[in-house]
């Protein structure tokens, strides 16, 4: 993807920067905007030299090319959405102090970036409006040598591992020991295929050796230091030298997470309700076949349009509201409004909404349910309990009458 810039604050050719800063950030408005803000806050003797990439895939690129002492990382990007992107960017650069600023007003992601090793989350304010950002990243460069900031027991590593021709380990990196326990050093030299179950080497050996760099994940449970065992994936990286780089996966993840799909599958296909999936930016990306009955458009045809395009224009306050819930991880129920069909009509319907998070607990979109509203219900509703509190009005009446009599009747007279 073409980046904008990339916007550099570059110091005078007689001084070096003080501070590099990469900013991850896909809205090249966002970017000038932190930019700016950046250049008011640093003091005039502390040179600054900024790096934009508007997408992960490059942000990685620069990180692979340069050395920044920190960076500034958006959660919802063309090519990542969620705490994922975070862990995306400590597997490249561990030690790399990162600030994540987003426009997510969601305290529960805010907690697990810092959870899972941002050094602080900040929250996207106009210029001028929201929290400084000079000092913070002076406390993040300045912490750069402290431990490494990721929690690895907390993110579902992605290991790499580096084989000799003998299948002996050369290297063994840090998600590979949150994986399966062994330490690098207790790895150093040992051989993969003791950790293979006895039945399974002579197949592990017949893999590895005749690997790919295209061929599917190698599935296998290896052995882990308490006795039992763990079922991992295998990826061939790079066989092109005498040794061979490998990564290393959780099987038990990806079987979860393909019956996890069969299921919603299974769901999207036989529910009648309206059933769809949207990122924060109310980008569509699953939705069940009965949407057809609601927009009077195919549900291939729904697939990557934006959320706001379902209202009618009368109802666009109504999508704007529920674009900002969403934004802030809240759950909406029952939310009365209506959608537009095809036909230009305008079909009532009733809508909840869940939100979606990725398995560190960032948040990343929600799920929205509208289920058919019959036109009038609000009304008749009304009418209903308009009906009973008079009932209850005149039953009340009746008592208190009832009990003015009785009163009259105990109350002594004059002659007592």
């Amino acid at each position: 993807m073409q980046e904008f810039g990339p916007i550099r604050v570059v110091p005078s050719p007689f001084e070096e920067a003080d501070m590099k800063v990469l900013i991850i950030e896909d809205r090249p408005e966002d970017a000038v905007i932190i930019r700016k803000q950046l250049e008011s806050e640093a003091p005039s003797g502390d040179p600054i030299q900024i790096t934009h990439a508007l997408d992960l895939a490059s942000g990685i690129e620069h990180l692979q090319d340069d050395e920044f002492d920190c960076a500034l990382l958006d959660l919802n990007l063309p090519d990542g959405r969620g705490l994922n992107n975070l862990r995306r960017l400590h597997h490249v650069s561990p030690k790399l102090p990162v600030v994540v600023l987003s426009g997510i007003e969601d305290e529960r992601t805010a907690a697990n970036a810092v959870k899972t090793g941002a050094f602080a989350y900040i929250v996207k304010r106009p210029l001028g409006q929201g929290e400084e950002l000079y000092p913070v990243l002076q406390d993040a460069t300045s912490s750069a040598d402290d431990s490494a900031h990721t929690n690895l027991e907390t993110i579902n590593p992605r290991g790499r591992f580096k084989l000799d021709p003998q299948f002996k380990l050369v290297d063994w990196d840090e998600h590979c020991v949150a994986l399966l326990h062994w330490t690098s050093e207790q790895m150093q030299g040992r051989s993969l295929l003791d950790l293979a179950p006895d039945n399974r080497r002579d197949e592990l050996v017949q893999s590895l050796r005749h690997a790919r760099d295209d061929i599917s994940p190698i599935k296998i449970p290896l052995l882990l230091p308490d006795g039992k065992y763990r079922r991992v994936e295998i990826h061939p990286r790079s066989l092109r030298d005498s040794g061979s780089e490998w990564g290393l996966t959780d099987a038990e993840e990806s079987r979860r997470a393909h019956q996890a799909m069969q299921v919603l599958d299974l769901i999207l296909g036989a529910t009648r309700d309206a059933v769809f999936s949207q990122d924060l930016d109310g980008q569509i990306h699953n939705c069940s076949y009965a949407i057809a009955d609601f927009v009077g458009v195919p549900a291939t045809d729904i697939i990557g349009k934006n959320f706001t395009e379902l209202f009618p224009s009368s109802e666009r306050a109504s999508a704007q509201f529920i674009l900002s819930a969403i934004r802030r991880g809240r759950i909406v129920r029952d939310l009365n409004t209506e959608f537009e069909h095809a036909n230009t009509a305008k079909v009532p319907v009733i809508i909840t909404i869940a939100p979606l998070r990725d398995e560190l607990g960032g948040l990343i979109g929600a799920c929205i349910l509208a289920k058919p509203r019959a036109e009038g219900g609000e009304d008749q509703n009304w009418r209903r309990e308009r009906l009973m509190l008079e009932e209850r009005y005149l039953n009340l009446q009746e008592e208190l009458s009832d009990l003015r009599q009785e009163l009259r009747t105990m109350r002594p007279t004059g002659n007592d």
